[in-house]
């Protein structure tokens, strides 16, 4: 009791969790060194945030990011550097001039359109002005009655408006006048990059900081009810998030598995006393094993930290053949005390066995570069035999105090039922042997389909903000992170770059700092020059008074009118009409100053200028391409569907077979998928020639090593072909199963073959405890296992998924396959 208080307080006090995916690989590695040389030379791409401010038109979307960007500047405490187009005065003046001809045209042709509409609300500034739009409106309604689809979107915004102002608690009013000079089918997009300072001596968290771009944006009014999404996401959004993830899902997993073992234990045991030790065996051993987590690793990463749940199955293992083993001997008549030593000496040798195996399956990682499951190894390897400690001390101290209940048959049904199931693997042991061949055989031609998702996004939940706004990103054009990035010595020299990447089939463009300049200058600057000579007019009225409200806030509705437009003119007069007149003063004095800002970005947009020279460009731009050394990054962007692992393979493999020095997150990625395979492949090999080593030595018979074996490779070929049928790849979460059924999947034969030997016969092994303590022991694993499959985190939750399966497929192999084998042996002998 007081080692166990001692050990839990040094785990709680030195509990640390690293949610960075970059510490799941060797720091050391030559492609991490220089991805960091990289971000040390261009620092605008070291653990980026990324606003993404959303709006339903262009000028929303920049007025909202350019005004969250000058709030968030003002915490200098907080954020290191913040990066947005939309706040430079460059980019407001030539921001166009950087679309393609096409799309420009477009957005001219938008304005044209918009320019009489527009007109009308300028030359009436605020409420009065808009009224009149909406009134000239009704006069031009299509054939079957409906209003401009653009003056329908102006109506629900004014409703929208009108209904909020009458909120004293509602935040700052946002009107989208932008949206009639709007060609877009779907809403604009702005980014703000933001670099949070992880200062030392700071003691808000990410998450805080996070939250703190959330509530200012709040404060600003960027919120649903004026029509803005604010989303985050880039490195520090998705770890904050894939923390909380693993940590919700270790809670709900951790609370599961729970309540599977208890309704294990009480179905298979039927003693309270019993179960209630067992338990507390399980919780010494785990604060035992947390404390060794943080004393030998120091810290537990998004894999290592499935141990606390994994633990639950694994170590009540020792403890339930220990504590059933004891429980036989008692309801024999044996007293408790002796019981207990004889159990010790009976059972001790198996169960130490099983702690030796269990351990190698997680240790088997331990060689490799693929730190993320060497820290789990150490931490489940050094678990095992602490847990082994735990069934050998905890069980006989409690136990030999207060005694075991005898006479009393406890789990004789479910006894009778385990007994019955291996008496039938006994009669039928041809059929079933036969059927193992062949099952095993469909299964390795199965297995050869097998695939790897290294991407690390494969590990996330696919529905969270920071990953569903990086995918809207990727599929808009306006972002990705899988890029590949080649440095340059200088401007000059990337200009070879360009043209060799521009040869590889699966790039899809090539940006360098030579991108700055815009193609195609004098035929875009005379399409703008065209459309601003239209608008002129408007821009003297830009400083000119506010109209007042009007008397009459009411529509005369045509009666051909489609009853869709009725219901929004009717609705708009009605939000009016609740107005306080304070309020109806308030509403168009922001109508009015929001249109004074629509019409300054316009005379911005129409006074672009040529852009000639880099040094026109503002430098947190060109930081971008050039490092404060000279040294120039060309960035590679791919053409195919980088979520598919086969085409972004394809893009690293061309990028890097020209340029190995390349790196970005494609290339990183990729190359840890490697590492993580060839890890997966050693550790495999590891576990498989240590477990069939240990259990040679500890069995002295080949044939009784391959007896245990062939069950649990049956189990592992099982596994892997399952994978490929319900479409689940290997990644670099569940990837540990198949070294992990080495370790694992051997406890089983081990106990039945030692038992097998003890007794002499299958007939007394299958009336001792051993066949209801191998069910047991087997049930809990996959509750546990199970109890993971339902994490939101995504990676957790495959590995759940496949650790259950290959548990099934153990107990299958366990009470069928083997005891089979077993009776075939026995007749030939």
């Amino acid at each position: 009791m007081l080692g166990t208080f001692a050990t839990g307080f040094y785990a709680t006090t030195q509990f640390r969790v690293n949610t960075d995916q970059s510490s799941l690989i060797a720091p050391n590695s030559e492609f991490q060194q220089r991805f960091d040389r990289f971000r040390d030379a261009f620092p605008t791409y070291r653990r980026t945030t990324l606003v993404v401010v959303e709006s339903a038109s262009r000028s929303a979307a920049a007025n909202g990011a350019a005004d969250l960007a000058e709030a968030l500047e003002a915490r200098e405490d907080l954020f290191r550097s913040i990066f947005t187009t939309a706040a430079m005065p460059f980019f407001k003046q030539n921001g166009l001039l950087y679309l393609d001809t096409e799309d420009l045209t477009l957005q001219l042709d938008a304005l044209v359109q918009a320019q009489p509409g527009i007109a009308i609300v300028a030359n009436e500034k605020g409420l009065a002005g808009t009224l009149s739009l909406l009134r000239q409106g009704l006069t031009q309604v299509d054939e079957t009655g409906r209003l401009n689809p653009a003056l329908t979107a102006l109506a629900d915004d004014l409703t929208r408006v009108a209904n909020t102002v009458a909120d004293d608690e509602a935040p700052p009013l946002r009107f989208n006048l932008g949206s009639l000079g709007s060609n877009d089918a779907q809403s604009a997009i702005e980014l703000i990059s933001i670099q949070i300072r992880e200062d030392t001596g700071d003691f808000l968290s990410p998450r805080a900081k996070l939250d703190v771009i959330r509530a200012t944006a709040a404060d600003l009014g960027l919120t649903a009810e004026n029509g803005f999404t604010i989303r985050l996401t880039g490195n520090i959004p998705l770890s904050v998030d894939e923390l909380s993830q693993v940590r919700e899902s270790l809670g709900i997993a951790g609370a599961l598995s729970l309540v599977m073992l208890a309704v294990v234990l009480g179905l298979g045991v039927r003693s309270g006393r019993i179960v209630s030790v067992m338990v507390l065996t399980l919780a010494v051993g785990g604060v035992w094993s947390m404390a060794w987590a943080m004393f030998s690793v120091g810290e537990v990463n998004l894999l290592s930290a499935s141990f606390a749940v994994l633990f639950v199955g694994l170590g009540i293992d020792f403890a339930i053949h220990y504590a059933l083993r004891a429980q036989e001997d008692v309801e024999k008549g044996i007293a408790t005390r002796p019981a207990l030593i004889t159990s010790a000496r009976d059972v001790g040798p198996a169960i130490a066995l099983g702690a030796v195996t269990s351990a190698i399956g997680f240790l088997s990682f331990l060689p490799t570069d693929y730190k993320g499951f060497a820290d789990l190894g150490v931490i489940a390897g050094g678990g095992m035999a602490l847990a082994f400690i735990a069934a050998l001390t905890v069980i006989p101290a409690s136990l030999g105090k207060f005694g075991i209940p005898a006479h009393r048959n406890a789990g004789g049904s479910f006894a009778r039922v385990t007994n019955r199931v291996f008496a039938m693997s006994q009669t039928h042991a041809r059929g079933i042997t036969l059927a193992a061949v062949v099952c095993g055989i469909a299964a390795a031609a199965i297995a050869t389909n097998v695939r790897f998702d290294f991407s690390t996004l494969a590990l996330k939940n696919s529905q969270s903000e920071p990953i569903l706004a990086l995918a809207d990103l990727q599929e808009r054009g306006l972002a990705t992170d899988y890029a590949a990035y080649v440095i340059a010595p200088s401007l000059e020299a990337s200009k070879d770059t360009v043209t060799a990447l521009n040869t590889l089939p699966t790039i899809g463009s090539v940006r360098t700092a030579d991108s700055l300049i815009p193609a195609d200058q004098d035929e875009k600057l005379g399409l703008i020059e065209d459309t601003a000579f239209l608008f002129f007019p408007l821009f003297s009225r830009i400083n000119g008074p506010v109209a007042a409200v009007p008397d009459d806030l009411s529509f005369q509705l045509p009666d051909d009118l489609h009853e869709d437009a009725r219901a929004t003119l009717d609705g708009l007069t009605t939000a009016l009409a609740a107005l306080k007149p304070t309020q109806l003063e308030d509403l168009n004095t922001a109508l009015a100053e929001q249109l004074t800002r629509d019409l300054t970005r316009l005379t911005d947009i129409f006074n672009a200028e040529p852009v000639t020279s880099l040094d026109q460009v503002p430098a947190p731009v060109k930081g971008r391409y050039l490092s404060a050394d000279g040294q120039a990054l060309v960035i590679g962007l791919p053409k195919g569907d980088v979520t598919r692992t086969e085409d972004l393979r394809a893009f690293v493999g061309d990028v890097k077979s020209l340029f190995p020095d390349s790196t970005g997150r494609a290339v990183v990625e990729a190359t840890v998928g490697d590492i993580v395979v060839n890890a997966f492949v050693t550790a495999l090999v590891i576990a498989l020639c240590a477990v069939t080593l240990v259990v040679l030595m500890a069995t002295g018979s080949f044939k009784d090593t391959a007896l245990i074996l062939m069950p649990l490779l049956l189990a592992a070929v099982a596994t892997a072909a399952t994978g490929v049928l319900i479409d689940m790849p290997f990644n670099q979460a569940n990837i540990i199963v198949l070294p992990l059924i080495m370790g694992l999947g051997v406890d089983n034969g081990i106990h039945v073959l030692m038992r097998y030997r003890k007794d002499g016969s299958l007939e007394r092994l299958l009336k001792s405890s051993t066949p209801r303590a191998i069910v047991l022991s087997t049930l809990t694993t996959i509750g546990a296992f199970g109890a993971l499959s339902v994490s939101v985190h995504a990676g957790t939750a495959s590995m759940g998924i496949l650790l259950t399966i290959a548990m099934l497929y153990l107990l299958i192999a366990t009470v069928f396959v083997l005891p089979a084998l077993l009776s075939l042996t026995a007749k030939r002998r």
